[in-house]
């Protein structure tokens, strides 16, 4: 099945989602194998669509309660000590690792938060930690400063 086609099935399904009060169901061929593994047969299907932005999908469009992991998401979650520094920060690995580390209810909205104060806070290079909500379960400061340039603090791998 040509990926047009496969999109024009889906995207009815996704725009369905949007308003209604409540998740939109799940594709038609991806019924009862769960969000994890329709994140990966979108993922697989879609051309341009790489498990990231699958996870986006499944989160957003579907209302499902599962972690995307970008940037910012990845950094505040080693920083917090939820994965360790050695997790790889692109990829399924990263998506599972965290996902374990939260409960099932905890997952989207540790994304949006974490994307908001990645953003806002707890930069890659000069994080403001004086006043930081969350400083208390920071492991940073005893594991190194917060630079992938090297010098002090490279343990983190820019991470913090």
């Amino acid at each position: 099945m040509p990926a047009a086609v496969r999109l024009g099935q889906i995207r009815p399904r996704l725009h369905a989602g949007v308003g209604r009060g409540g998740p939109a169901p799940l594709p038609h061929h991806t019924a009862g194998i769960g969000y994890k593994a329709a994140t990966c047969i979108i993922a697989t299907t879609l051309p341009g669509i790489g498990y990231k932005a699958a996870t986006c999908v499944i989160a957003y469009s579907f209302g499902r309660n599962i972690c995307p992991v970008a940037t910012h998401t990845y950094r505040v979650a080693v920083r917090l000590g939820l994965i360790l520094l050695e997790t790889p920060a692109l990829g399924r690995k990263v998506h599972l690792a965290i996902e374990m580390a939260l409960t099932q209810g905890e997952r989207l909205g540790f994304h949006i938060n974490a994307m908001a104060h990645g953003r806002c806070l707890c930069s890659v290079e000069r994080p403001v930690c004086d006043g930081c909500p969350v400083a208390e379960h920071c492991v940073a400061p005893e594991r190194g400063r917060y630079s992938r340039q090297g010098g002090e603090g490279a343990d983190l791998g820019g991470v913090g």
